[in-house]
């Protein structure tokens, strides 16, 4: 399901509204924070007719899209729970979550309008989701109500979820502690009950300012004994934990109705009661805070066919703006790469050309054609190298001095040579000497001289003598 578009205005008006009681609440940004001023508060039987007439005099407003308003989908007539899955890939939680959901929705799935808002990584578990889903028909019969009264709210957020995340936002969360928010209203008593960050359960129970419960011990008793039932049912992991119990909404202000309600939870074991501050106008800021800073499990029930036209508009004007940044991005890139294919052929010829000015200089030919230039500048380098060779011969050292220094050698290890040839880069050589390791004497002092030589000895004969031959040629041979 696609989540409620972030409009681009700064204003939003939240509305909690009972029968016979309604707040409305002007959420404003203002520099990166959330102010929010209530604008009206009514009770009694003109409370519907007052409201209607106070959004008449917003309809300019809210049809320009300046500002959006939100009201909020009951408890009572929505839903939410965690689902767990075994899987460990959140991708794959995704795919059989709404199965999931469809087991222990009390309607079916194909009727409702649901989201997962919120994932959680349980440690050797898996994937464990927060399902929020309400039926098609109680979302259009809330619309409907609203918009008898001439109201259109462009987001129809979860009342549970309205008021948790507020209650965290408004007073830190303690750790390891169960947090139960009690919003008392005009027509029912809403709980939301949560644990660190993560919301667990939210229960609508059929009592409220109208029922003046303050001397009906029956109807206390009833109240506590829901509520030890809706705290038994709360998972716990480590054993009873602390019970911080939050009062908010409009009976919060009255402390006889607070007094009683308490009174008859002292039997449920240690609860640290406190109240927000601002009870009455308490959901309805959530609903704006929500609206305006889209809080992680805010969730539009306005889907589908019951899609806000504003949405719907916004949407279709973010599309046209990322087209036209995609296109605009597009050209841009066109542009790039002309100017970069001009600046590559630029430097091809730049390079073609010092190539050629090199080759020329090199080969000495007057003009080379193109593409040929390595291979004509080899060719003329290997005619230059023959013509050169006399030349280098010069500058290599005498044969008479290597003639003197090899019979140097021969003299030093007592070697007797019988017949030796030396050319330029040719030597050979064949003689005896006393012992088989002088030969291997005079050969290595020959390498050493710059000559790649081969050396072939045989065994001693008559004379007592081993003789030897080697041939080689220079290294300097090219």
């Amino acid at each position: 399901m696609a989540l409620f578009s972030a409009y681009r205005n700064e204003v939003c008006y939240g509305i909690d509204w009972a029968e016979t009681r309604a707040v409305v609440v002007r959420s404003v940004r203002v520099r990166g924070r959330i102010d929010h001023q209530p604008v009206f508060e009514q009770a009694g039987p003109e409370t519907a007719s007052a409201l209607a007439l106070f959004f008449t005099g917003l309809k300019g407003e809210l049809e320009t899209g300046r500002a959006s308003a939100a009201g909020a989908m009951p408890v009572s007539q929505s839903f939410i729970r965690w689902l767990q899955t075994p899987l460990k890939s959140p991708a794959k939680a995704k795919k059989v979550l709404p199965s999931l959901l469809d087991i222990q929705l009390p309607f079916p799935l194909e009727t409702c309008v649901y989201r997962f808002p919120r994932f959680r990584r349980v440690p050797a578990a898996g994937i464990d989701a927060l399902a929020v889903a309400a039926p098609l028909q109680n979302i259009s019969t809330r619309l409907a109500l609203f918009q008898s009264k001439g109201i259109d709210p462009a987001m129809l957020d979860h009342e549970g979820l309205a008021l948790w995340s507020q209650s965290c936002a408004e007073l830190p969360l303690e750790r390891d502690t169960l947090r139960i928010v009690a919003y008392l209203g005009e027509d029912r008593t809403v709980l939301v009950l949560g644990r660190n960050d993560e919301p667990t359960g939210a229960h609508s129970l059929r009592l409220g300012l109208a029922d003046h419960p303050g001397g009906d011990k029956e109807q206390l008793a009833r109240f506590a004994l829901r509520v030890r039932q809706i705290l038994r049912a709360q998972p716990s992991e480590s054993g009873h934990p602390a019970m911080q119990w939050l009062w908010t909404g409009p009976g919060a202000d009255r402390a006889e109705w607070v007094e009683a309600l308490r009174n008859a939870l002292n039997e449920l074991g240690e609860l640290r009661f406190a109240a927000h501050k601002k009870p009455a106008s308490f959901l309805a800021r959530g609903l704006g805070e929500r609206c305006l800073t889209g809080a992680d499990e805010r969730f539009n029930f306005r889907q589908d066919n019951l899609e806000h036209p504003s949405a719907a508009q916004d949407r279709r004007r973010q599309s046209t703006r990322f087209l036209a940044s995609c296109l605009a991005a597009g050209i841009l890139l066109s542009v790039i790469n002309l100017f970069w294919q001009a600046f590559l052929h630029r430097q091809l010829n730049r390079s073609q050309e010092e190539l050629g000015r090199l080759a020329v200089e090199l080969s000495g030919m007057p003009k080379i054609p193109k593409g040929q230039e390595v291979m004509l500048v080899r060719r003329s380098l290997e005619q230059q190298d023959a013509l050169l060779q006399p030349f280098l011969q010069a500058f290599e050292p005498a044969m008479q001095a290597r003639l003197l220094r090899i019979l140097e050698i021969a003299f030093n290890n007592q070697i007797q040579i019988e017949k030796m040839s030396l050319q330029p880069g040719v030597l050979a050589m064949t003689g005896s000497s006393t012992d088989w390791d002088r030969c291997e004497t005079l050969a290595r002092e020959i390498r050493a001289e710059g000559y790649e030589i081969n050396l072939s000895r045989q065994e001693a004969g008559a004379d007592e003598r081993v003789h030897f031959t080697i041939q080689g040629g220079s290294r300097a041979t090219p």
